[in-house]
C-alpha cells in the first residue's frame, strides 16, 4: 500500500508514478491472493486492494501527465 500511495502522489506531481505503479500492482495482486489462499489465517485484503487501486491511479496520473507534454498542451516554465 506504501508504494501505491507513492504512486498516486508522484502520479500527480509529474511521470515518477510510471515506476511506482507498476510495482504496487506487482505487489499488490500477489498479496491479495495470498491472503484469499490463506482461509482467513492472514488478513489485509482491504489493504492490498487500495495499493492495487491506487497503483492503477498513479499509473494513469502518470501516463495523463506524459501524454500532456509529448502533445504540448503542457509545457515546463521557462526560467
Amino acid at each position: 500500500m506504501i508504494v501505491g500511495i507513492l504512486a498516486a502522489v508522484l502520479g500527480l506531481i509529474g511521470a515518477c508514478g510510471v515506476i511506482f505503479g507498476p510495482v504496487a500492482i506487482g505487489l499488490a495482486i500477489p498479496g491479495r491472493r495470498q491472503v484469499a489462499a490463506s482461509q482467513g489465517t492472514q488478513k489485509g485484503a482491504g489493504m492490498g486492494t487500495a495499493g492495487l487501486v491506487l497503483g492503477i491511479v498513479g499509473t494513469a496520473l502518470s501516463v495523463l501527465w506524459i501524454i500532456l507534454f509529448a502533445t504540448g498542451v503542457l509545457d515546463l516554465p521557462q526560467v
